[in-house]
């Protein structure tokens, strides 16, 4: 992936991730699981929504890609 954060640790990658589960969930990790970081991969069609994310705005343990699973060019 570009630009990917060099910080070690484990990382999880949630697809769809500005969605309305994805965007639920997020939160709900990072608050629950203060030493994994999070990769959201979305394709920021129809259904996303990044409000639902702007409270992680800045954070160094999260990072928006824009994206498509099924295109291999993140």
């Amino acid at each position: 992936m570009k630009n990917m954060p060099e910080e070690k640790g484990p990382y999880i990658l949630v697809t769809g991730g500005a969605g309305f589960i994805g965007s639920n969930f997020i939160p709900y990790f990072m608050s629950t699981h203060p030493d994994y970081r999070i990769i959201n991969l979305d394709i920021l069609g129809y259904a996303a929504n990044t409000d639902n994310l702007k409270e992680l705005a800045g954070n160094p343990r999260y990072q928006l890609v824009k994206g498509d699973v099924c295109s291999g060019n993140c």
